[in-house]
């Protein structure tokens, strides 16, 4: 089975083709709040460029937030994650490899579940009452059966960078051959799901929700919808035509910069579920929230959610939820 990576299809171009351009900081989150070149794409391309030693660049390369915002924006179609992914692979100490290696020797030992004949829900991280609740809202003239492996660990492994087992990726993989689309709730998924399982339907849970009647309705110009920024900024060009249209059907304002970049709160890095030091995803929110008014945040992410309700006081609810109100 081939390895399943951050990159699909890499661009030829790798940290050399980088020009200097400083475009890749507009939406970095790292460059928002340190403000320091060596800590964006730009500094690590440009210190490589120059004779570099990884040992130099390693706390820049294990700080980025991983949320895809520098990606599309690249004049140079340098496969930026492919990159990351690569650069913390290579390196030995990776800081994330002791827990992830756990994780994926647990998963391991579970029995493989054979997978149903049917839509297949990826739920990375709900709690069983959500994922219920999202069930009820997608089963109509199709089944929705959730997927009994979340695929946590595979998650953090692409990531980190790491390589993943052929015997873990084959138990993660195998179920959901039987299914007719898959619908992942973290973007990281997204791509590697679609060119490992070709003709599937792969989906994000934001864009299969919000395309509902009974949740798109319940949309309001004064509510801010915060898109999950993997499953958007990973697949740019389609979900940008998807987001606009959304938009101007509910007047809803979204977390898209200038460029229609997704921004995102950094609440689902590697480093903020490892409990390592990073980007503080409580000053992201607030500014993100700077000069908009708004009476209600509307997340596609739960983990998104937490972060906004960890710090403001307006009211925050799940896509989910929409169906309910």
């Amino acid at each position: 089975m081939e390895p399943l990576t951050a990159s699909i299809s890499p661009s030829e171009n790798d940290f050399s083709a980088c020009s200097g351009c400083s475009l890749c900081l507009l939406p970095c989150p790292v460059w928002r709040q340190k403000r320091d070149i060596t800590f964006t794409w730009q500094g690590r391309a440009r210190a490589l460029q120059q004779g570099a030693a990884k040992e130099d660049l390693r706390e820049s390369i294990f700080a980025c937030a991983y949320c895809g915002s520098c990606d599309p924006i690249c004049p140079q179609g340098i496969d930026l994650r492919g990159n990351m992914a690569q650069l913390r692979g290579n390196d030995e100490n990776n800081p994330f490899a002791k827990e992830i290696c756990i994780r994926i020797e647990e998963a391991l030992k579970k029995p493989v579940n054979p997978g149903k004949k049917a839509h297949t829900l990826l739920v990375i991280g709900d709690n069983d009452q959500r994922i219920e609740k999202i069930r009820s809202l997608l089963s109509g003239k199709t089944t929705v059966e959730p997927a009994s492996d979340k695929g946590r660990d595979i998650v953090l492994a692409i990531e980190a960078g790491l390589e993943i087992p052929e015997e873990r990726l084959e138990a993660f993989i195998n179920p959901l051959k039987k299914a007719k689309e898959i619908i992942v709730s973290n973007g990281i998924l997204k791509r590697p799901l679609k060119h490992l399982l070709p003709g599937l339907k792969v989906r994000g849970l934001g864009q299969v929700l919000s395309s509902l009647p009974q949740i798109r309705s319940k949309l309001k110009p004064t509510d801010f919808y915060i898109i999950e920024s993997r499953a958007y900024n990973w697949d740019l060009q389609s979900m940008v035509v998807y987001y606009d249209k959304l938009r101007r059907e509910t007047g809803a304002i979204f977390n898209l910069d200038l460029n229609r970049i997704a921004i995102p709160t950094t609440a689902t890095s590697i480093q903020q579920i490892s409990g390592i030091k990073g980007i503080n995803a409580a000053e992201q929110v607030k500014w993100l929230l700077e000069g908009r008014e708004v009476k209600r945040i509307v997340v596609e992410s739960v983990d998104d959610g937490e972060a906004f309700s960890a710090s403001v006081d307006i009211p925050v609810i799940h896509l989910s939820d929409l169906g309910e109100v």
